[in-house]
């Protein structure tokens, strides 16, 4: 890409992120956050998004296929999917992934994505591994920031309420901790530094080792309204609230 590629990329990564941010309290659904969130994306990484050759949207390998929501092609042969959900879905929910690689693995593509126009999962869809452990990488737009969050910052601002259970069914298994009041997590009777630490730990005890985790995006726990939210949710809250002083 050339500089001002690259610069447009930037301009346009900053502006959908500052969307996520607006609208993340917002029930804007799948449509919107395509328009919206994903779409500009796409266009600033060089992709026609009017042209079908190029950006097939509702795309099946054959006409009895389920479509997935976008192919993108190079030569005309699709080489990656992206399965778009409503802004703040849960992406973790395992029918996600298992749709998103079942249609992969139909049309014999190996990469794909899935994402809520603030994160991208990218999935190898050939990886012999469980459908979890497919995931390559995580991208999240509104996490583009330079400002360093830890948990006792979001705890000392008051978004969260420690002793706090925290939780995440992963492979059939429900994974517990608890959140102590100077930010560290506990799980199984010993305290770690981060809900990262304490996430890839828990995760191990499943797969048998440990696996290097994003505690913010793993962990979940019950808000005041009894709502189930993701760890991040608190630090996004967090942050928005800082911006807010600036």
């Amino acid at each position: 890409m050339t500089e001002s590629e690259n610069q447009r990329l930037r301009e346009t990564l900053q502006d959908v992120a500052a969307k996520v941010r607006r609208y993340q309290t917002k029930r804007i659904g799948e449509q919107n956050t395509k328009a919206s969130l994903i779409e500009p994306v796409l266009e600033a990484l060089g992709w026609d998004i009017r042209d079908f050759e190029e950006v097939h949207r509702e795309y099946k390998a054959k006409p009895q296929d389920r479509p997935v929501d976008y192919a993108l092609k190079l030569l005309r042969q699709a080489r990656l999917f992206i399965e778009a959900k409503g802004l703040d879905e849960n992406l973790a929910d395992r029918k996600w992934i298992s749709q998103i690689l079942g249609y992969a693995t139909v049309a014999g593509v190996a990469w794909c994505v899935l994402s809520d126009g603030d994160r991208y999962r990218f999935y190898n869809a050939t990886a012999a591994v469980d459908a979890e452990e497919k995931l390559f990488c995580e991208v999240k737009l509104r996490n583009q920031t330079n400002v360093r969050v830890s948990l006792s910052d979001v705890i000392g601002a008051g978004f969260l309420s420690p002793p706090l259970k925290l939780f995440r069914r992963y492979r059939k298994t429900m994974l517990e901790a608890t959140l102590l009041l100077d930010g560290t997590a506990e799980f199984e009777g010993k305290a770690y530094r981060s809900s990262s630490e304490a996430a890839g730990i828990a995760r191990g005890t499943i797969t048998g080792r440990p696996m290097s985790t994003n505690g913010w995006s793993l962990w979940q726990y019950r808000d005041e309204a009894n709502a189930v939210r993701e760890l991040d949710y608190a630090r996004q809250a967090y942050l928005q609230k800082q911006g807010e002083s600036c």
